[in-house]
């Protein structure tokens, strides 16, 4: 009886981990979204108010 009791605590603490972990990326996904659309909106506004930034694309050989 033991060992099905710790079998099973066992199934149940690895499903709350997965769950626990599935829960935390999903609400990590559209914050790391929104602070990329914000950093690169900043980006695009220093570069636009600094007017002596020149683009440059490098071609290595």
């Amino acid at each position: 009886m033991l060992k099905g009791q710790l079998q099973l605590i066992l199934v149940i603490v690895t499903a709350c981990v997965i769950l626990s972990s599935v829960f935390f990326v999903l609400l990590l996904i559209p914050v790391a979204i929104g602070e990329f659309r914000i950093w690169r909106r900043l980006k695009f506004a220093e570069r636009a108010l600094d007017e002596h930034v020149i683009d440059a694309e490098f071609t290595v050989i």
